[in-house]
């Protein structure tokens, strides 16, 4: 219930190992959705990207290329559309963009529900065959700068122990210890 994207930016990445990059059926990286409802992360059997928000599918401009059998880092990073601003999502293979963002239609954004279990590499009926390293989830968008970061050295400091806030606040007073 803690990944609650609600109409907010939202961001998820996946260090995993697939048997095959061009896959004869859609292989789910990540879901949390009801059928109507959620977010899905695949890799589709052109070898792109798609991320599905409620009923929409979004696919990579590119395929990912990849030689099968692989570690690699799939991430997505969703800039919600607002009622007069299209909104965006950049895919991203080993802290790289995958081609060009993929534009989201202006328009008021439905909810994406927490009520759905999470599952990492299929669904509650499916298992994809794959050894996942770790997996992340943000309540707001990364940037490429970020997203290269979290490749390169994992999470950020400022970005742990669930804070959002700094962990000070307020003036120091020169000469007083604290």
């Amino acid at each position: 219930s803690n990944l609650d994207y609600d109409t907010n930016n939202f961001y998820g990445g996946i260090l995993a190992t697939l048997p095959d990059y061009t896959p004869s059926a859609e292989v789910i990286l990540d879901q949390k959705h009801d059928g109507a409802n959620g977010r899905i992360f695949s890799l589709q059997p052109n070898g792109k990207l798609r991320l599905t928000i409620n009923g929409t599918n979004y696919d990579s401009a590119v395929a990912t290329g990849l030689t099968d059998g692989t570690k690699h880092f799939f991430s997505y990073s969703v800039t919600r559309e607002t009622a007069s601003v299209a909104g965006s999502i950049l895919f991203g293979v080993d802290g790289v963009t995958l081609g060009t963002a993929v534009s989201i239609t202006a328009g008021a954004p439905a909810s994406i529900s927490n009520a759905s279990a999470q599952y990492i590499m299929g669904t509650s009926a499916i298992r994809s065959a794959c050894i996942v390293s770790k997996f992340y989830s943000y309540n707001r968008a990364l940037s490429a700068a970020e997203v290269l970061s979290l490749y390169q050295n994992g999470v950020a400091d400022a970005d742990k122990w669930r804070k959002k806030t700094a962990l000070t606040s307020g003036t120091l007073t020169t000469g007083k210890k604290y």
